[in-house]
């Protein structure tokens, strides 16, 4: 599932959202109503009771994911569970294509008809009001930012602000055949070995084995692209885009940066990945890791146990670093869903994503689909490892999990790195100069990244 999509999409089209609310009169940020908290009321007036499940008359709350096999959890496990205790609870469970999710929301916004809840909302919707912020409730409910995975203060927070909890996170870690490393000679990796990219070329040259066959044909690696890789997560030293977020010159075009793409340029003229042996793969659907083809490759939880299901004798460790010896290793993301200010159903929305957060997570936690990690809420995630025995590639995950680095807040870190697109092509197929087409793609990058950050302060004026 392409995240980068989404993302970028709904950056470009958010502004058009927000001007177009403004100019009906922006809705001022709302707060959803703390469920059990005091409530202040004008003289001689009663607070309205708490809600109590099967008391009140039916509401709705409407979901907005990706839908699909992805997302089936929400309808067969969690929705049927919630409904138990919460029988007066309906739901509309509205599946988007993730490409189409920006214009949507956009269109949502604008006409004042938003869902409850949305998937992987846009963060740039936060500061102009349209995302409900969580804090006061996760107080009100003894949830404390600190009792969540680590990547929860990059991916659900923004300047101490919570507008996201998750259900999940993903450890976006390296998956390795270990039949093949050792018949190749090579070393078996642990979640706390560390391997930069000259290490990765060497163990991919030696688990490459050419032909002219698909049937005989196994590649070292898959290759670690940059951009969906090392770049949006913390994998280097300094951060691609610095610590504050905002400056690609001087971090991106680094010493060690230039060296990572000359060792990618070198592996993909090698042919010892995938991303040089289209035409035997060109018909290919299969899983090619799970077949055997492949080495190494990223994955996370969820695709490790598929690729054991499927007889690969696999293992876990982190991804390649930029830097020698940086120990920021893995990356990730979290599934996470906001409220949206405009929710007609804030305290029914918030008691729901309470529950999907925490014991929720628990009854869909390795499932297949997007949800397919560990809980996030770490308290749950320890029940989990118990509840599996102490599956070896669930301990991995969670060893992995406390490795990531989460990275400083960027308004769309796949939208500033996107010049390194083209940067790739020029090097490998124009066979320009490595160095020279970095820098002019963090030029780029740097303008680009400009631009996002006087959109992003415009958003709070």
């Amino acid at each position: 599932m392409n995240r980068r999509i989404v993302w970028s999409l709904i950056a470009l089209v958010a502004i058009v959202a927000l001007s177009l609310s403004a100019c009906a009169g922006a809705p001022q940020p709302a707060q959803a109503p703390v469920a059990g908290a005091p409530t202040a009321v004008a003289e001689g007036t009663a607070p309205a009771a708490a809600p109590v499940a099967g008391e009140e008359g039916e509401v709705t709350l409407t979901i907005w994911d990706f839908g699909g096999v992805d997302f089936q959890w929400l309808d067969d496990i969690i929705i049927p569970a919630y409904q138990e205790t919460h029988p007066n609870i309906k739901f509309n469970h509205v599946g988007v294509p993730e490409e189409e999710l920006a214009l949507k929301l956009e269109t949502a916004v604008a006409a004042g008809e938003v869902p409850d809840l949305v998937v992987f909302a846009p963060a740039r919707l936060v500061p102009a009001g349209h995302i409900l912020l969580l804090n006061e409730n996760m107080a009100a409910a003894g949830l404390k930012p600190d009792d969540y995975c680590p990547l929860f203060s990059s991916r659900d927070m923004i300047d101490d602000k919570v507008f996201s909890l998750p259900i999940s996170t993903n450890q976006w870690a390296t998956l390795y055949n270990k039949d093949a490393f050792k018949a190749a000679g090579l070393p078996e990796l642990g979640v706390n070995d560390v391997m930069d990219f000259d290490q990765w070329l060497e163990y991919t040259r030696a688990l490459n084995k050419p032909a002219d066959n698909l049937q005989d044909r196994v590649w070292g690696s898959n290759l670690y692209f940059p951009i969906w890789n090392s770049m949006n997560n913390y994998m280097s030293d300094p951060f691609v885009v610095g610590e504050d977020g905002k400056t690609c010159v001087g971090n991106a075009d680094t010493d060690d940066w230039v060296h990572v793409w000359e060792v990618l340029k070198t592996a993909y003229e090698e042919d010892l990945t995938t991303w040089s042996g289209s035409a035997l793969l060109a018909d290919v659907q299969e899983n090619m890791f799970n077949q055997g083809k492949i080495g190494m490759t990223e994955g996370t939880l969820g695709e490790a146990i598929a690729a054991r299901e499927a007889g690969i004798n696999v293992g876990m460790t982190g991804q390649p670093v930029v830097t020698k010896g940086w120990q920021g290793n893995v990356g990730g993301w979290n599934t996470s869903y906001s409220i949206m200010a405009g929710s007609k159903h804030p305290v029914e929305a918030w008691e729901f994503l309470k529950y999907m957060s925490t014991d929720g997570a628990l009854l869909v936690a390795g499932k297949e689909g997007e949800i397919g990690g560990v809980p996030c809420y770490l308290p749950v995630a320890e029940e989990y490892l118990k509840v599996v025995g102490n599956d070896p590639l669930v301990v991995q995950s969670m060893d992995l999990m406390k490795r990531i680095i989460p990275p400083p807040f960027t308004p769309d870190i796949w939208g500033a790195v996107d010049p390194f697109n083209e940067a790739w092509r020029a090097m490998t197929e124009d066979n320009a100069d490595v160095r020279e087409v970095v820098n002019a793609a963090t030029e780029e990058c740097q303008e680009i990244l400009d631009q996002q950050w006087t959109d992003w302060d415009a958003l709070s004026q």
